[in-house]
């Protein structure tokens, strides 16, 4: 139960890591204030944690404090936090922080309780209203151009579990089918020098904004970047040793061609990586499959994609998932 009075302690070495410097707010090796504020705010936090009922949590609303005194690397500093008013849902802290030799600084700081669950549901509705402004099939507007930084990082790690499926030789030439954000055409781009890139996407958010992730290596000729659809692909026949598209195959406008034409700008031997985050006979929650239907993704089981890729002409196809995870990779090869 929630008392006025409760009090809590916690402590912390000054280092390298949480001073100005190392914060970047600052050009001095002394405690921050940003780390004194994640001080006070985690001592608040914990103060009360055990006593609130289940599936409800606290969330910072204001903070006022001053910071006193500069601390130097090896000093240790504590902070004490006391719960001096509970008004309703709103819960109000003194907290002060001090090292050996007295007051760093003090503050007030308030919480406000919240059910965990609603909160984050409200929370999340934020991003699914940019996607749903932005629209994940063919990114358009400023919110498209939003989603698509995010999912530059997000997709990172799946990214990179797919890509660690093939294997990349210089003088390379790799085609990025739906490259959305450009994050994997940079990232090919670095970690193989002796490569050339192509990407193409039939969004013109998409465009510009690859065209900006990749500026370093378009200028000088390692990467070009172009307006088109996968199912009529501006390339010469058999010229891409590799072709990726990641988190994009849900939405080309026909699978059946879209294949075809890659398979057409492949080299004998070449490799078409798919990398996506669900498949069809995965584990999926209510919520995905909702978002399935709800943005008319093309998402088939492990078996489809087989028949899929041997129906358009590729000789070996190979089907990898993630043990009790949802994702897929799919190599074809001509």
């Amino acid at each position: 139960m929630l008392k006025v009075g409760t009090i809590n302690c916690r402590e912390t070495d000054v280092t390298d890591e949480n001073t100005a410097i190392g914060c970047g707010s600052g050009g001095l090796p002394v405690y921050s204030t940003p780390s004194m504020v994640e001080l006070m705010e985690t001592t608040c936090y914990e103060s009360v944690l055990d006593d609130l009922e289940e599936g409800q949590g606290t969330v910072g609303i204001s903070l006022n404090i001053q910071h006193v005194s500069a601390v130097p690397v090896g000093l240790t500093v504590t902070c004490r936090s006391e719960l001096v008013e509970i008004e309703g849902r709103k819960l109000t802290f003194q907290v002060e922080v001090t090292d050996e030799t007295g007051i760093v600084g003090t503050g007030t700081h308030e919480r406000f309780i919240i059910d965990n669950e609603r909160f984050m549901d409200k929370t999340n509705s934020k991003r699914n209203r940019i996607t749903e402004m932005g629209n994940p099939s063919k990114p358009q507007g400023a919110a498209g151009k939003q989603m698509l930084k995010r999912m530059n990082r997000s997709h990172y790690e799946l990214t990179g579990w797919g890509l660690d499926y093939l294997k990349f030789a210089p003088g390379d030439h790799i085609l990025d089918v739906g490259c959305g954000g450009g994050q994997t055409l940079y990232r090919l781009a670095e970690s193989y020098p002796e490569t050339t890139l192509a990407g193409i996407d039939y969004s013109d958010v998409s465009v510009e904004l690859s065209r900006e992730t990749n500026e370093r290596f378009i200028s000088v000729g390692r990467t070009s970047i172009q307006k088109a659809s996968v199912d009529e692909l501006p390339f010469n026949d058999g010229v891409f040793d590799k072709v990726i598209t990641v988190e994009s195959f849900y939405f080309w406008p026909n699978h059946d061609k879209g294949l075809k034409e890659i398979l057409r700008v492949l080299k004998p031997g070449g490799k078409l990586l798919i990398i996506c985050e669900v498949y069809g006979d995965a584990p999926l929650s209510p919520r995905e499959r909702e978002n399935i239907q709800k943005y008319t993704m093309f998402n088939p089981t492990r078996a489809e994609y087989r028949e899929l890729m041997k129906r358009n002409g590729f000789r070996e196809v190979d089907i990898h998932v993630r043990e009790n995870e949802k994702c897929i990779c799919v190599i074809g090869t001509k």
